[in-house]
């Protein structure tokens, strides 16, 4: 039995990228939103997590990011920029 090409694509990871700025003061922006983490030895920018809905966004000093839904692109459509406020 063949199995088609098509049968077989399993939706694993959408990943959507924006610019929000020319430049982002990343120490700054960490020390002022909940859970974020930034280790510049480790990664050269901040890491985002969220639990509900389970996303996770990579922010870089160049003012670009890139954020990770899952397998729903419905939570993608429902996130906006607002939903990290900064303090």
């Amino acid at each position: 039995m063949k199995i088609k090409p098509e049968d077989s694509l399993k939706i694993e990871n959408i990943v959507a990228s924006a610019k929000v700025s020319d430049y982002l003061d990343l120490p700054t922006l960490a020390s002022k939103i909940k859970d974020a983490e930034y280790n510049k030895k480790r990664f050269p920018g901040v890491v985002l997590r969220m639990q509900e809905p389970k996303i996770a966004a990579l922010v870089f000093g160049s003012g670009s990011s890139a954020h990770s839904f899952g397998r729903s692109i419905s939570i993608s459509r429902r996130i906006s920029p607002t939903r990290y406020r900064i303090s």
